[in-house]
């Protein structure tokens, strides 16, 4: 058998170096909401168990420690050795399982886990992996369970190799020069803007000034060569620190050329003159808002971005000055529109704070003064519970034997109504799992309107319903009007006292639908701690397959399309958990899973050319009773029905597209 082995770290050094940076990496990958995605390991709950109330759900029953099976394969689907293989537990930021051993036939293990959802990566020094985490529309984000076998594929990265020179061609020794990956390899913006760790590859020049990047994913970059590190947290300094970056071939930002870089490819010549100007200072300092808590010993992170979305630099500032105050500075700045934010570094069971971007604009001369004011930041809590099929559903031969819901091995998170991204990358993970227990906290909302999305590993289980528990209310918590979110309800989602945060209850609960939060979604004020939520998992559930045709066969499928389930009965028309939406894939094929049995419309609509390039995903259809309505209308019209079985999945379904 073929195999390839890819060089390995093989000193100390580099060993810590590389976990160092699947450290940061897995942080800021798991920095912003996501929205659910496809997932291809089924499994089953117990038919057995009972409809939990959110004040006497019992803990989950202890499970053994589990592992990971990993088998990383090349280019020419080879197995592949040397790689290093590591999984972090979401809803925390430690490692908690490697295995670098190089195992001759291309397979890892990881050992030891504890029942949750895990994210998989893989590292081989100058190659990537095929699934782009930064722009994959399926958002796959490789999350996993003990108990999951997982392929990834690697491919060689590409590499831009070129020579950095002053106004007399004489070489710039030392120098930083860099890769700012702008879109991926099908022209997407990346979804991650803030990070540079992820969008950001850098090196030195040599004692020729020669520079080669390798191990570059696909995509369109910025090579720039001078100015502090972006991507480094101990980057050695050099003479060109405070000069402003000289962009290929020799220009500023706005003059910058793209350059385009496919898998495997070895771009040469990127040459670049090295203008020689000063760059200026961006300083000022982060400040707590009157009544926050001090920031303590993880200090804040400042980022410096281009309004085009790139990150310029960040830094770090520690410590409680005795005025409140922590001083940053950025040095080298070039001319340009940039936006400066903040946020305080926090573990993943601590809700932190953060800063309104502030717009600054560099001309000529240093900006000084900036003051970043620190603001609490929201969280929810509440409860999942989960009910077992009902009635003649709980009888079928396909719903016996089930596997017994593990609450750990879903993953909840929040998306904002207007799609806006977090204004920092940084401030903690905006994403949680439940414990043993279905008890849940989401930490580090900005003030907005926000909905819930979940992650559901376990394929025989679906979203029945997210509502607040009624007449549960904390004592002493502050009522507000609307559809507010009720306090207090759940044990374990008590988030410690401190400056700056209220709890909230609704005014009443006068109207069902005001509690119909996947419906309504909910509002989050600066510092708001919200409780009471019920996320209702029903077991039982279904999935379906299929393939979109084109309405002739003298007419062709446009290059992407979006399914649409709807449910068919109409008293199901404002369940919006029963609403569902996908991509197809490159060949028509459409899956879905984790749905509700019943009856189902389907319809196929085609996916905008300015959607496909956008940064992040669009809000789902069914967030908007407008578009609901009229996703019925032409579902019932085209006329598509299919009626899904408890526990069953129904694939070889053809979808016709209607004509237009």
């Amino acid at each position: 058998m073929n195999q390839r082995k890819f060089p390995a770290p093989n000193t100390p050094r580099a060993r810590r170096a590389s976990l160092a940076t699947l450290v940061l990496c897995a942080l800021m990958l798991s920095a912003a909401p996501r929205s659910t995605a496809q997932q291809q390991q089924p499994a089953q709950p117990p038919a057995a168990e009972t409809s939990a109330r959110a004040d006497s759900s019992p803990a989950a029953p202890a499970r053994d420690k589990g592992t990971i099976n990993v088998r990383i394969l090349g280019e020419d689907n080879q197995p592949v050795a040397g790689v290093f293989v590591t999984a972090f537990q979401q809803g925390s930021s430690t490692r908690v399982s490697h295995d670098d051993a190089g195992a001759a036939s291309g397979r890892y293990v990881l050992t030891n886990l504890d029942p949750g959802v895990y994210r998989v990566l893989a590292i081989a020094p100058g190659y990537v992996e095929e699934t782009d985490a930064a722009t994959d529309p399926s958002e796959s984000r490789h999350l996993y369970r003990p108990g999951d076998s997982v392929t990834l594929r690697m491919l060689k990265g590409g590499v831009v190799t070129g020579k950095v020179t002053d106004a007399d061609g004489e070489p710039v020794v030392g120098a930083r020069v860099a890769a700012v990956r702008l879109r991926d390899g099908a022209g997407r913006l990346l979804r991650q803007t803030g990070p540079v760790f992820s969008s950001v590859r850098e090196r030195r020049t040599d004692d020729r000034g020669v520079f080669r990047l390798y191990g570059l994913p696909a995509g369109t970059y910025l090579v720039l060569a001078g100015g502090r590190s972006g991507a480094s947290f101990v980057a050695r300094p050099s003479a060109y620190d405070s000069d402003a970056p000289t962009y290929y071939p020799s220009a500023t930002r706005d003059g910058a050329a793209e350059v385009q870089v496919q898998a495997g490819q070895e771009l040469t010549d990127i040459d670049i003159r090295h203008r020689g100007e000063a760059g200026y200072l961006v300083s000022g300092a982060v400040v707590v808002a009157p009544g926050g808590s001090e920031l303590g010993s993880g200090g804040a992170s400042v980022i410096l971005k281009h309004l085009s979305g790139a990150t310029a630099s960040f830094a770090f500032v520690f410590g409680n000055a005795a005025d409140g105050t922590r001083s940053f500075t950025f040095d080298g700045v070039a001319d340009g529109d940039y936006e400066v934010s903040a946020a305080s570094n926090v573990s993943e069971k601590e809700t932190g704070a953060n800063a309104a971007p502030l717009r600054v604009t560099v001309r000529g001369a240093d900006v000084t003064g900036l003051r970043l004011l620190l603001a609490p930041l929201g969280s929810i809590a509440g409860r999942v519970s989960f009910e077992p099929p009902a009635g003649t559903d709980a009888k079928r031969a396909e719903c016996q034997n089930l596997r017994a819901p593990v609450p750990q091995e879903s993953l909840i998170f929040t998306r904002r109504e207007d799609g806006a991204a977090p204004s920092s990358p940084f401030g903690g993970p905006r994403e949680t799992v439940p414990d043993a227990r279905g008890d849940f906290t989401v930490r580090n909302l900005e003030a907005g309107r926000y909905r819930f999305g979940l992650r559901l590993l376990d394929d025989s289980l679906f979203v029945r319903a997210v509502t607040l528990r009624a007449g549960e209310n904390t004592p002493g918590a502050t009522a507000t009007a609307g559809a507010s979110v009720a306090a207090g309800a759940s044990r374990g989602a008590a988030n410690p006292a401190g400056a700056g945060t209220t709890t909230t209850t609704p005014d009443a609960m006068t109207a069902r639908a005001a509690s119909d939060l996947a419906r309504n979604g909910f509002a989050v004020k600066s510092g708001e701690r919200l409780a009471g939520v019920n996320i209702i998992i029903g077991a039982g559930a279904a999935g379906l397959g299929g393939r979109v045709t084109p309405a002739s066969e003298a007419e062709g499928l446009p290059e992407t399309l979006r399914v649409h389930l709807v449910p068919a009965e109409r008293e199901r028309a404002e369940d919006v958990p029963h609403y569902h939406e996908t991509r197809t894939r490159p060949d028509g094929t459409f899956s879905f899973r984790n749905l509700a049995p019943g009856r189902y419309l389907l319809v196929a609509r085609p996916v905008p050319e300015a959607e496909l390039r956008q940064a992040e995903p669009p809000r789902p259809a069914a967030w908007a009773a407008a578009t609901r309505a009229e996703l019925r209308r032409e579902a019932e019209a085209a006329k598509n029905a299919v009626e899904l079985l408890p526990c069953r999945r129904a694939e070889d379904f053809t979808l016709r597209l209607n004509s237009k």
